[in-house]
């Protein structure tokens, strides 16, 4: 039988972010969303208790005839061979998700989706992409493409070393200059409200015209800090996957 990964951890947020109330949860249309799922090939015990949770924590609970009704059309879109096919090439292991009675177009995709990722030069570019080897390759294959793999990983970590060193060294700037307008904007609004208790209406108008500027350009630093921000956790979030998949993959070859 075919299967699909689901993150265990993770799974609550590829449902939804978002606690919902006793009305919206008694209002959804529970089979909408369990045939999304069900596209998704999201194992339907799992995902429902995701929403459930919600559900219960607002004091009601989500439909569950209607969403595995949603969910067992929504597989009809999802167990196919280019959906097993997609699966394997993007290294997705195994949980059985399609139904035995139309599992084997999947199984057929999901077979060919392996022999052609089980290679070389599939686990050189997983690596450096970098995604999460899940053992999903045969014994007599295995072994060449977790050599390839983690080559690409070493390559993709050298790259988001100096992504992290260049974010951090944008960051250390970008607050020194923050700071800097941050205290010109201080002492505009400092001599404005003097201007206006003074109810020297030119000289605040003429201030506020000084200031806007700053405004704007701290803005805009900020804008810049938050990708800084989002480019170092980035980087971080790549290091933490060859660390962890290098930790877990590298005893296998024995070195």
């Amino acid at each position: 039988m075919p299967k699909l990964i689901i993150i265990a951890g993770i799974l609550p947020f590829l449902i939804s972010c978002n606690t919902i109330t006793k009305l919206q949860c008694d209002n959804k249309d529970w089979q909408s969303v369990g045939l999304t799922d069900g596209k998704k090939g999201l194992m339907p015990d799992q995902a429902f208790s995701a929403h459930n949770d919600e559900c219960l924590q607002s004091g009601t609970q989500a439909n569950e005839p209607a969403y595995l009704a949603g969910h067992t059309e929504g597989l009809t879109t999802f167990c196919t061979y280019d959906s097993g096919f997609s699966q394997a090439n993007d290294g997705f292991a195994n949980q059985p998700v399609c139904p035995d009675s139309i599992s084997e177009a999947f199984t057929r995709g999901f077979d060919a989706g392996i022999s052609e990722f089980c290679t070389a030069d599939s686990g050189q570019a997983f690596g450096e992409r970098p995604g999460r080897y899940q053992g999903t390759c045969p014994a007599q294959t295995e072994a060449q493409f977790i050599r390839s793999y983690l080559s690409g990983l070493g390559l993709m970590a050298t790259k988001a070393r100096r992504d992290e060193a260049d974010a951090l060294a944008k960051i250390t700037s970008l607050d020194s200059s923050i700071g800097t307008v941050q205290a010109q904007v201080r002492q505009y609004d400092s001599e404005i409200s003097k201007a206006r208790k003074a109810e020297n209406h030119d000289l605040k108008n003429y201030l506020k015209d000084l200031k806007d500027p700053l405004d704007a350009e701290l803005s805009s630093l900020r804008i810049k800090r938050n990708t800084a921000d989002r480019n170092l956790s980035k980087a971080r979030s790549k290091l933490d996957i060859e660390s962890e998949m290098r930790l877990k993959w590298q005893p296998v070859l024995g070195s």
